[in-house]
């Protein structure tokens, strides 16, 4: 087929370019038509409809019934495979058996199946019950004469016995409840010392299965192999701990002898049997629980395991103690840091301390000394009064005092200034003085300072005209004239003119030291 061939043909002539489709033709009308439901999966939706199941209620009964097809194809090809076990050939011990004494007998074996036992299916048993009756039956030792016609009778009858009692199941699940010959047959530790744990014990713990009250044996978990993990481990020796038994011991119950027709003495028996058989199954319990102790205790897979949670309980401990250990060494890092700062602050605080005490005291020693300075100017310069003139001891006292005052409320920046202006050379005696009123007045005038305390540097005299001219304003008649004599009456000093005290007045409103002065 080329390309070509799959080119679509000219359209029809009556064919519109405009249209996005064409109807060729109708629907024809629908039919009523009855269908049938087939398929698996209309079974599958049928059957969980039918018996009210889920998809996976349904899923799981599918996987039980496979199980048990499986089971039973098992069971069947045992009974098939009946015809291939071997009888085993009498014991001397059970030919010379009592048949009386049928409860000690061994029934298993005298029917050939010692080594089978409780895995012998009916058919099994069965088959091997016609093969000791074709061998004992009386009929065919009828030649026989004497004791050994007597003998052969008796076997035979405890041949029907063991019959009797393994083709009942009721009277088989009794014997076998009681059996002995499977624990005594395979002990794991001496049988099975040349092999591995799991396959010396795995025989034990079958033998021992046939006795679980759980139906399906499939449920019964297995010891497994050395290579299972701890939880199949685990939930083995949990199942074998948690172990519940249907074994009853009532075979070894005692039989009513003679005598005992009566109720009370049918009732003791039954009493004493009853105590016996729980006494024999505590025992049992312990026997079992002893066993499972034993193998626990000598289970390389559990040595492993506890090996395994130490090395790593060993390893968590060790990475806690890493933990707690770097944890403490960054907390004792960050603490000596902490530290080292803190004795690095309170070092640099304890320095800070010691230069604001040096500058301290080396503030209050220049202070000393510009104050020693002042006074000595003052001194030479004859405390402002002229040179030559005598001042009386009490004014030099009220001046020293005056200028102490004064003194220790500057700073060292005003002393310094004050000593650079005392120091001039061409200051005379009264401007050195102005210098000083200067300071006093600038103290009054900054409220650091009383004007009655600074007398002697004309402080006093700049207080009582600012308090004049507060108390005498604008529009007195005669304003300064009374403002003059206002200051003069109270300082005593001689009244000054108007027109100084007008200019003075100017001053202190303006703030001018020098105007002031």
């Amino acid at each position: 087929m080329t390309l070509g061939s799959l080119l679509l043909g000219p359209p029809p002539a009556d064919w519109d370019s405009t249209q996005n489709s064409r109807q060729h033709g109708t629907i024809t009308k629908p039919i009523m038509e009855k269908i049938e439901p087939v398929g698996p999966m209309y079974l599958a939706h049928a059957r969980r409809k039918l018996f009210n199941r889920t998809f996976s209620e349904d899923e799981q009964h599918l996987a039980q019934s496979a199980a048990d097809a499986a089971a039973a194809a098992k069971l069947l090809e045992d009974a098939e495979t009946a015809d291939d076990h071997e009888i085993e050939s009498d014991h001397k011990d059970d030919l010379r058996r009592d048949a009386k004494d049928w409860k000690t007998q061994d029934h298993y074996r005298l029917l050939g199946l010692g080594t089978a036992r409780w895995r012998a299916n009916h058919s099994m048993i069965k088959k091997a019950h016609r093969t000791k009756v074709l061998v004992h039956h009386p009929d065919k030792k009828s030649a026989a004469t004497g004791s050994n016609a007597t003998h052969d009778d008796a076997f035979f009858k405890c041949i029907q016995k063991a019959y009797e009692i393994l083709s009942d199941p009721i009277k088989r699940r009794q014997y076998d409840s009681v059996d002995p010959i499977p624990e005594e047959s395979y002990n794991a530790l001496k049988d099975g010392a040349n092999l591995s744990f799991v396959d010396a014990w795995r025989p034990v713990f079958e033998r021992e299965a046939r006795f679980s009250v759980v139906t399906d044996k499939r449920k019964i978990p297995e010891i497994g192999t050395m290579e299972s993990s701890k939880e199949e481990v685990e939930a083995f020796y949990g199942f074998w701990y948690g172990f519940e038994s249907w074994r009853s011991f009532e075979y070894l119950d005692k039989e009513e002898g003679e005598g005992a027709e009566n109720r009370d003495d049918k009732r003791y028996i039954e009493k004493k049997n009853k105590a016996e058989r729980a006494k024999l199954k505590k025992e049992d319990a312990a026997r079992l629980r002893k066993l499972v102790d034993t193998a626990f205790a000598l289970d390389p897979r559990m040595a492993a395991f506890k090996e395994q949670e130490k090395e790593a309980k060993e390893a968590k401990k060790k990475e806690r103690l890493e933990q707690a250990n770097k944890a403490k060494r960054n907390a004792d890092r960050e603490a000596a840091l902490a530290k080292e700062l803190e004795e690095e602050k309170e070092s640099s605080e304890r320095l800070k301390k010691e230069e604001e005490k040096k500058e301290k005291e080396a503030k209050k020693k220049a202070i000393r000394k510009e104050k020693k300075n002042i006074k000595t100017l003052m001194k030479d310069a004859n405390y402002g009064y002229l040179k030559g003139k005598h001042v009386s001891p009490s004014t030099l006292e009220i001046y020293l005092s005056e200028l102490e005052t004064m003194l220790d409320k500057l700073s060292l920046e005003d002393l310094e200034r004050i000593v650079a202006g005392l120091s001039v050379a061409k200051v005379n005696n009264q401007d050195k003085q102005k210098i000083l009123i200067v300071e006093a007045q600038k103290l009054v005038r900054e409220g650091l300072a009383n004007a009655e305390s600074l007398t002697q540097f004309g402080a006093e005299e700049v207080a009582l005209l600012i308090k004049a001219a507060n108390k005498f304003p604008g529009g007195v008649s005669d304003r300064w004239e009374t403002i003059a004599a206002y200051v003069a009456l109270h300082t005593g000093l001689p009244q000054r003119d108007p027109d100084d005290v007008i200019k003075k007045s100017k001053a202190v409103q303006k703030g001018s030291h020098q105007e002031a002065t």
